[in-house]
């Protein structure tokens, strides 16, 4: 049980460090939350999409 607490108490830790952080390539982290054994994490809305369509584009275009 105390694993459990410290692994929450981590996130909220970690995650209310990540909404402080501003940078331009970074997405911002304007919060989260915790309910139960479920974590969720809410990030700013990328207009270009997200980064995995942008690495997969190029990582098949190297291949050709």
């Amino acid at each position: 049980m105390d694993g459990d607490l410290i692994g929450i108490e981590t996130f909220k830790c970690e995650a209310s460090v990540l909404t402080k952080i501003h940078h331009p390539n970074f997405v911002v982290l304007l919060g989260y939350c915790i309910e139960g054994e479920e974590k969720l994490l809410v990030y700013q809305f990328m207009h270009q999409g997200p980064l995995s369509k942008h690495l997969y584009h190029w990582f098949i275009s190297q291949k050709s």
